[in-house]
């Protein structure tokens, strides 16, 4: 599934358990790319999740047990290179060779509808 071309509700998958999926985005980039907006209707608050990174694991809260958050209460967006990427070449490389810098940007971008 493309995270980008196929909008995620998280209650759709409530019933079968929830989400602990990784969603390939794209290959990397160098500037952020946004992956998932959340909004809320009554409050009009939004959050949109951009990175530079090709995947992102979402997990809907499925084992959180109702003290103080309810099963589902939330949401994670884990920005990261996809499973298993050393075992496989075809995948964006995740490999850092010394002398090398890492840099990646996540950004969680705020605001409101009105």
């Amino acid at each position: 599934m493309d995270v980008q071309s196929a909008p995620i509700t998280l209650l759709e998958s409530a019933p079968v358990g929830g989400y602990d999926h990784c969603f390939l985005i794209s290959k990397e980039s160098r500037l952020p790319k946004s992956f998932a907006r959340l909004s809320d209707p009554e409050s009009g608050r939004v959050l949109e999740v951009a990175t530079t990174l090709p995947g992102v694991q979402i997990y809907s809260g499925n084992f959180l047990k109702g003290d103080p958050f309810p099963r589902w209460g939330g949401a994670c967006f884990e920005t990261q290179f996809y499973p298993d990427t050393p075992n496989h070449p075809e995948f964006p490389s995740s490999l850092l060779r010394p002398g090398q810098t890492y840099r990646q940007t996540t950004e969680f971008r705020f605001s409101t509808e009105r």
